[in-house]
């Protein structure tokens, strides 16, 4: 059968050819061309030419990040390191006269070949291991190894060039083996980075929070990104030299001298020149012959169809001593279990519409949580069920499917809890999964999900399960809280993450309507980021980096007028719930689907964006566009008008909220300029639409009046979802409880509640007196 081509993309540099019995090379160089063409590779492949020198020079360890760079470890000084009296400063940031380098490939016309180099972080000394990485703020970096530390490079300035040179751990040991250094880092289905230490070298890690570390020769460990802890993950191997996850979340590495592969379970001990174990016996090996090597290096998993299914479940692992063969290992994948042995399972994908339910008796559940990460850096999204054993917690998300490759959902629970008795069970199918107890006491299990899906964690054993609120726990394992909580019970999480110092991907403009001042007054204090994820202050945030603050003369926000844009007023009295609920453009849920029938919506993000882009109302409108193509517009006081358009997709604004400041490749439809479009913005009707002008009334007021509105708000829609209450009397409802309620000029959170509390109560008053 003849296989579809498959393309193994080399970086050459120029090596000395090896006889089959000699493991020194005793023949001339030769050119990367040379080279590439005395490859054998299997049917249906391919080997092209990537980079050669001088592009490079000998690549270590290399990473492709979300914009199909390559990221490389280039050496010159390698296996000799630079003495010191080179070093720049004590800590080693740089080397003189060194051509060391983390270097940025790029492949610019698509020809398969890189055609521009940067050197990222220059001045190094033999770095190793790379992983692209950059903190919110910086407009690129990465983690990597130089002697003696292991870094964190940025461009700070947007430039392309590392600026910023931080020690993120170190100094570490180098001075017996440069051969066996810190490298393979490799971003964990957990929001950590993993990483081998490798042979001969003694290391003492301190972390921010002080845990500390301390490893000997062959050893694999994971730290938070920003250096605030430190974990060993398995204890052995020689010089371990490449890691790999499969979908499952199972750890792979490639080691020389001993097995070549060994799948690590955690806190297990492996083989390493006679080193004893740990009284437990060996972790089970997966390979028991050697390669013939001594240089066993690099190992990438395959799976999810990217060379066809005939590849998936295959390990690839280097061999670059004998330079005989790229070696494929076809093996079935397992799980490590709680009684110590490896068994097989199945596995399973979250469908579109999978939900995992999380069962256990006894015990709160207030420190049960929810993780879902995203991309090359796997960041995290926690979020915890408020409520004790018996309550439920649920979570609906729905995140775009092509979403930097990669989504994870780990569900945890504290080590308290009896594990005997809980399980996951994934709907639709009959699998279940038992929670496995971890080392640090935590008991978690990973799923990898591909597509745009729906998931819900249910707490509680007994049915019916009942609805719990749900509030976001920002810790150091996480950087960025999205904000997707329907309405008034979003507010205290979203105060909670911009206390914590996290960027807040909002969702939920019922946070700011209630709280804006509170929440853009914390984030100026502790550093917070707010980036907006509804579709029109999306946009608004992107054409206000057009221009500075004071150069803006409006902002104006589209609405695509509802249901019943084109209906008469006779006709909206009369309109019934079932009318309401049908949007001509966007997919939504109930309640927001009917503030697009009154224009509540929009009313509500005149408040949210007076607060979020700090403008008196006078500098905020409001324009109908039926298409939903223009999804808002900055006017400059040049009189340039800068809009963002694009099809109606949430996939677009979730995904630019959690990439910012980057732009992630995307899957979602680009706008067909060729094919003709209307373009219409109309001013909106007052008359017909009188919730609209409540919003500018409560922007302008400030204090407690956006609380007072949006509680009303969301009691009058229940209440007319329910038949209770005709349409009209929803914006009535509305425009009492503003008028009526209790000002408070500046409100703190408790005040904000409880008048939120108040306007409820006050319209459950006012319906069963009308």
């Amino acid at each position: 059968m003849k296989l579809p081509t498959r393309f193994l993309p080399l970086l050459l540099c120029a090596l000395p050819a090896i006889g089959q019995d000699h493991l020194v090379r005793e023949t001339e160089a030769r050119s990367p061309e040379e080279e590439l063409a005395a490859f054998t590779v299997a049917e249906g492949f391919e080997a092209r030419l990537f980079a050669a020198e001088p592009m490079i020079n000998k690549p270590i360890n290399l990473a492709v990040d979300s914009r199909g760079r390559v990221w490389v470890s280039s050496t010159v000084e390698y296996p000799y390191a630079a003495p010191k009296v080179r070093w720049s400063d004590p800590r080693g940031a740089r080397v003189e006269g060194s051509r060391d380098a983390i270097k940025i490939l790029e492949d610019t016309d698509h020809d398969g070949r890189a055609d521009r180099v940067t050197d990222f972080a220059d001045g190094l000394n033999i770095p190793t291991g790379v992983l692209p990485w950059h903190r919110p703020g910086h407009h690129d970096g990465c983690i990597a190894w130089s002697i003696p530390n292991l870094w964190y490079f940025a461009d700070t300035d947007g430039d392309g060039r590392a600026d910023l040179r931080e020690v993120l751990f170190g100094p570490l040991g180098y001075e017996k083996d440069t051969h066996g250094m810190i490298s393979s880092l490799r971003p964990g289905p957990d929001g950590w980075i993993y990483a081998t230490h490798g042979f001969n070298n003694t290391s003492l890690v301190r972390a921010r929070d002080g845990s500390t570390l301390e490893m000997h020769s062959g050893n694999v460990f994971r730290f938070r990104p920003d250096g605030t802890r430190v974990e060993i993950w398995s204890r052995g191997q020689v010089n371990p030299f490449g890691l790999a996850f499969d979908r499952r979340g199972n750890l792979y590495s490639a080691d020389c001298h001993s097995a070549p592969v060994y799948q690590l379970l955690h806190g297990a001990s492996y083989p390493s020149f006679g080193k004893p174990h740990d009284g437990l016996g060996y972790g089970p090996g997966m390979i028991e012959h050697t390669h013939g090597s001594t240089g066993i290096a690099g190992i990438v998993y395959l799976d999810r169809g990217v060379w066809g299914p005939a590849f998936d479940d295959h390990l690839l692992i280097g061999n670059p001593v004998t330079s005989r063969d790229l070696h494929v290992a076809l093996f079935t994948p397992t799980l490590g279990g709680r009684d110590g042995r490896v068994r097989q399972v199945d596995g399973a994908e979250l469908g579109a519409d999978g939900t995992a339910r999380l069962w256990c008796d006894g015990g709160a559940l207030d420190e049960a949580r929810l993780r879902v990460g995203f991309g090359e850096a796997y960041r995290e999204f926690s979020v915890a069920a408020a409520r004790a054993a018996g309550s439920s917690g649920v979570l609906h998300l729905r995140i775009p499917s092509d979403f930097l490759g990669k989504v994870r959902v780990r569900v945890e629970l504290p080590s308290r809890l009896p594990l005997r008795d809980a399980r996951v069970v994934i709907e639709g199918t009959v699998r279940s999964y038992d929670l496995i107890a971890g080392a640090d006491g935590v008991a978690a299990h990973p799923w990898v999900i591909a597509g745009s899906y729906r998931v819900s964690v249910l707490f509680g054993r007994d049915e019916p399960v009942v609805e719990a609120d749900l509030v976001v726990v920002p810790g150091r394992e996480t950087d960025i809280v999205l904000a997707a909580i329907t309405g008034a019970a979003g507010l205290p999480s979203a105060v909670r993450a911009v206390s914590a110092g996290k960027r807040l991907a909002l969702a939920n403009k019922e946070a700011l309507v209630m709280a804006g001042p509170l929440l853009t007054a914390g984030a100026v204090e502790t550093g917070a980021s707010i980036i907006p994820v509804d579709s029109e202050h999306s946009a608004i945030f992107q054409a206000l980096r057009s221009g500075r603050p004071e150069e803006v003369h409006r902002i104006i926000l589209t609405a695509s007028g509802g249901p019943f844009r084109d209906w008469t007023a006779a006709q909206i009295a009369a309109a019934t719930p079932e009318q309401a609920l049908k949007h001509p453009t966007w997919q939504m849920g109930p309640k927001i689907t009917i503030d697009s029938a009154t224009m509540m919506n929009k009313a509500l993000e005149v408040i949210e964006a007076r607060w979020l882009f700090n403008l008196p109302v006078s500098r905020i409108a409001v324009a109908i566009h039926p298409q939903s193509i223009i999804h808002s517009l900055v006017e400059f006081h040049d009189a340039s008008t800068i809009a963002q358009l694009g099809y109606p997709d949430m996939a677009v604004p979730i995904r630019y909220a959690l990439t910012f400041p980057a732009r992630a490749r995307t899957a979602a439809g680009f706008l067909d300029l060729a094919k003709p479009h209307r373009l219409d913005l109309l001013p909106p009707d007052p008359g017909r639409f009188p919730a609209l002008a409540l919003g500018f009334d409560a922007a302008g007021r400030g204090g407690t009046a956006g609380a007072a509105l949006n509680g009303a708000n969301e009691a009058s829609v229940a209440l007319f979802l329910e038949g209770r209450i005709p349409f009209p009397a929803i914006a009535a409802l509305n425009a009492r409880a503003l008028a009526e309620h209790p000002f408070t000029p500046s409100p703190g959170l408790d005040a904000l509640l409880e008048t939120d509390t108040w306007a409820r109560t006050f319209v459950a008053r006012e319906a069963r007196v009308g």
